[in-house]
């Protein structure tokens, strides 16, 4: 059949000293060419497994470590892990015939809120309160049926956490993101918006020996950012003993707090990504290691 012309798995015969060439042989040949069909299968899989997965793989860590007052205080004042956003408040109702009955005030600074002003403050300052206008003739300032359905809009421009984005995994959005909530002026609650802090290691190459080099600290090196993890709700009756100490006067007006939409940012855990982008010396590397094991096994036989 001349498939012996093929073989080259055989080895040489080690009965004779002087003759080194290798007993070819027409079954060598055939698993000689069963070998090109494999390497050639297991390359098709790696080079289709290539261009079909993600670009990059992804490593992620979780760290817990509980901080006294003055170390979350520093945390807060810095800029990289306590940024600035652009806040926009919003109210509504199914009608939009009531707004002018609500106001929102920021406990941070006890300043007003008005609608859908935009606002670049930090997520920790947050506080916002909504209070609902009493009416004058009422003592006890009941809120009528109709406010039951209210919903409240927060809108900022947060973070994004996208590990397969080419530029950058961890970025400002540039679309507001939304959170919604339904109040019940029957059941004032306090949210609170739970933020965590993430930083992502940049794929820095061959800089990153130049960085060591230099004494570059690796935590500067870093994408830091905060993102959403869980939400929290307290019923106001927890908090207050009786319903008048909901009732304040702003400004010489009589208002009624309903509800209290807080962020806060989690200093004691924080997430920390890496990434590496797939190569096809990665392909090349493993097809290579499974061609020598399927080559050793076939020279066996």
């Amino acid at each position: 059949m001349g498939l012996h012309r093929l073989d080259f798995l055989s080895n040489a015969p080690k009965n004779f000293i002087f003759q080194n060439n290798s007993n070819k042989t027409n079954f060598g040949g055939f698993l000689t060419l069963a070998y090109i069909i494999i390497v050639l299968i297991i390359f098709t899989f790696y080079l289709i497994y290539y261009l079909s997965e993600e670009y990059f793989t992804v490593q992620y860590i979780h760290y817990e470590k509980y901080l006294n007052y003055s170390e979350i205080d520093k945390k807060k004042n810095d800029i990289k892990l306590n940024p600035f956003f652009e806040f926009v408040f919003y109210m509504g109702t199914p009608t939009d015939l009531f707004l002018n009955h609500f106001i929102f005030v920021n406990l941070t600074n006890g300043q007003l809120i008005a609608k859908i002003e935009k606002l670049n403050i930090r997520a920790s300052d947050v506080k916002i309160l909504i209070f609902y206008k009493c009416n004058e003739t009422d003592i006890e300032c009941q809120i009528p049926e109709k406010y039951e359905n209210i919903y409240f809009a927060t809108l900022y421009h947060g973070f994004v956490l996208d590990h397969q984005n080419d530029d950058s995994a961890l970025h400002k959005g540039t679309d507001f993101m939304e959170y919604h909530l339904e109040i019940h002026s029957s059941e004032p609650l306090l949210y609170t918006y739970n933020l965590r802090t993430v930083k992502y290691n940049t794929d820095a190459g061959f800089k990153k020996f130049w960085y060591k080099l230099k004494g570059v600290d690796p935590e500067t090196l870093k994408d830091i950012g905060l993102i959403g993890y869980d939400t929290d709700t307290k019923s106001y009756r927890t908090l207050y003993k009786n319903e008048s100490e909901l009732i304040q006067y702003i400004n010489g007006t009589r208002y009624k707090a309903i509800s209290d939409i807080h962020f806060n940012i989690d200093f004691n855990r924080w997430d920390e990504y890496s990434r590496e982008r797939k190569s096809i010396f990665n392909v090349l590397s493993s097809v290579c290691s499974l061609s020598l094991t399927v080559f050793n096994i076939l020279s066996f036989f």
